[in-house]
């Protein structure tokens, strides 16, 4: 088998693996079978954790996310649908926040301006980093065009609406929980975009997703074993968290209610499945948005009843937000229910085991949704904050809790017409100064 160390995100062909150091693959191995794209060894992680997404989106510039498992270099080009000109290219913008999690933006300015009402296309070419435990990709791409474009297209599409023209079809939504009552609504938002593909009068030019994306109380058995897990492989280390006696991802369902001690309000059957360290958090957004994540989690969790809705629902899902304008905005459930809820709650939890499950919640959501709404470059210090705590292995939390809950620059304003301009009704609330009892917010 040739290998490379450049492939591309969408096209025909093999699709990709890695080659390492220490367990050079043969044909003859399992995991070398055709239409795999995971990682090797030592465990079978996807290559692609998460995304693409397509963030904020104008006529001067286009922001696609995404993330992966190995370190990488991206280099993305928008095209003109119609007939694969390049209208614009950009690199990517790259933050490794696990030892197998690398998060990418990659802005791609337009040439001369990227025209309106117009059907544009993109896709990246992916090139290996240097590593000491990489040698090279096996295969040509991360999807195929089936996987992640609509009918006879080859990338996935968008268009710019007009400047200055009301913004006529756009989406919202929120409130996604894996294990919910019923199938997953966030399918049809894929079937929208599918009908109206070509038919850009009709076709939505943005989602709005407004809060609770993920769930991170009350979450299942096995879906928070899964998280837990997975995010685990993906930090590389363990995290411990005063209050409890062992590692966070040795805590399994149950034990987790001891959040309540520490001022979460959560009630006490739904805090037994809290999600609690940054390897809970990540793991449950790549659980959330990745489909091909699912087989390795079944294999690991044979009882996993969520595995084979996932398995079903989640290509669309992985679809429907690469082909779309995206804008993200948290609520309470990307943290825990009733989140910042009143002035008590806010003394209550006051501390630093309280701070740490929250700052956790908050870098996990800038990690996979804040990071590419329209900030102006505002999160910086943020970026920095949660960059040194993973770097540091959990080092200084005192340090990591104050500038991540100390951060208050969440809103924005999305390019639309008339502008939309999300708000952060969690992080910035203030209250009158009472005692005792809690106060309305």
């Amino acid at each position: 088998v040739m290998g490379t160390n450049r492939i591309i995100l969408v096209g025909e062909g093999a699709k990709a693996s890695i080659r390492t150091r220490n367990s050079a693959l043969t044909p003859s191995e399992p995991a070398q079978r055709a239409g795999v794209n995971r990682l090797q060894v030592p465990i079978q992680l996807p290559i692609l954790l998460a995304g693409p997404v397509l963030r904020t989106v104008t006529s001067e510039s286009v922001t696609v996310w995404l993330a992966t498992s190995v370190a990488v270099t991206i280099k993305a080009t928008v095209y003109n649908a119609s007939d694969n000109s390049p209208l614009g290219s950009g690199s990517g913008d790259s933050v490794q926040l696990g030892e197998r999690l690398f998060v990418h933006l990659v802005r791609i300015p337009a040439a001369d301006g990227y025209p309106v009402e117009t059907l544009l296309a993109y896709n990246a070419e992916i090139e290996l980093a240097p590593s000491a435990a990489t040698v090279e990709f096996l295969g040509d791409v991360l999807l195929h065009p089936k996987e992640i474009a609509y009918f006879e297209q080859e990338m996935p599409t968008f268009y710019v609406a007009k400047p200055e023209a009301v913004t006529k079809y756009f989406l919202h939504g929120s409130c996604r929980k894996l294990h919910g009552a019923g199938s997953d609504a966030t399918v049809q938002i894929d079937r929208l975009l599918a009908f109206n593909a070509t038919s850009l009068p009709a076709r939505p030019s943005a989602i709005f997703l407004t809060g609770d994306q993920i769930c991170a109380d009350d979450v299942a058995p096995a879906v928070l074993l899964s998280a837990s897990a997975l995010g685990r492989e993906m930090l590389g280390w363990d995290e411990r968290l005063p209050g409890f006696e062992d590692r966070i991802a040795a805590i399994g369902f149950g034990p987790r209610s001891k959040i309540r001690d520490f001022g979460f309000t959560v009630e006490e059957p739904d805090a037994k499945g809290h999600l609690l360290g940054f390897c809970d958090f990540i793991g449950m957004y790549v659980l959330a948005w990745n489909p091909d994540i699912w087989p390795w989690i079944r294999q690991a969790f044979p009882k996993l009843s969520q595995a084979a809705a996932a398995e079903t629902t989640h290509p669309a899902i992985r679809r429907a937000l690469a082909n779309v304008a995206c804008y993200m905005q948290f609520d309470d459930h990307e943290v825990t229910d009733d989140w910042n809820i009143n002035s008590k709650w806010m003394r209550d939890t006051d501390n630093l085991t309280a701070g740490l499950v929250i700052a956790h919640g908050l870098a996990a959501f800038w990690a996979f949704q804040g990071i590419g709404n329209p900030l102006g470059g505002r999160d910086a210090p943020l970026r920095s904050a949660i960059e040194s705590y993973v770097q540091g292995k959990g080092k200084d939390p005192e340090s990591f809790v104050s500038q991540v809950l100390g951060f208050h620059d969440w809103y924005y304003t999305a390019p639309t017409f008339p502008p939309a301009i999300v708000l952060d009704t969690r992080t910035m609330r203030d209250f009158a100064e009472i005692s005792g009892e809690a106060n309305p917010a």
